[in-house]
């Protein structure tokens, strides 16, 4: 498992993890990660360059919304999921919403943005990107998380 994590420019969903978190901290680190050092990782380090936010945007875009190959019935619940993480960055409780609905974690992601940002960005960063695989991989497959 930690070959998985510390391999570079895979598409598995620990390397997915792994280039998103670098992308929150250091946009262009995170592009690297996924894809190397071509002409993705330059056009992140000059966005990055002119603003962080550029640049992270820039990074989310590209590692969130992967070209859907022939026959990937998931694109649908990735673009759900990569929206409900950009979401989450600029309204921490938008993004949680988006994802969860009007449940518990909403009205969590909610006092803990009003107390500060940054504890909401966490909190939601927290709840959209550690949620529990088997549940997404319900989702994915269109039973939902409740269904039987």
């Amino acid at each position: 498992i930690l070959e998985c994590c510390i391999a570079m420019c895979g598409d598995g969903w620990c390397n997915f993890g792994c280039s998103a978190v670098c992308a929150y901290l250091l946009p262009p680190l995170g592009i690297f990660w996924r894809f190397g050092c071509g002409c993705e990782f330059c056009i992140c380090l000059l966005l990055t360059i002119c603003g962080y936010l550029p640049g992270v945007i820039y990074a989310v875009i590209m590692i969130g919304f992967d070209v859907p190959k022939p026959g990937d019935e998931h694109f649908e619940a990735r673009t759900n999921f990569c929206l409900s993480a950009v979401c989450a960055y600029i309204v921490p409780p938008l993004g949680v919403f988006w994802r969860f609905g009007l449940g518990a974690e909403f009205w969590i992601c909610l006092l803990l943005t009003l107390c500060g940002y940054i504890p909401g960005v966490i909190y939601a960063a927290c709840m959209i990107g550690c949620e529990d695989p088997k549940e997404r991989d319900a989702e994915l497959e269109g039973g939902g998380v409740n269904s039987s």
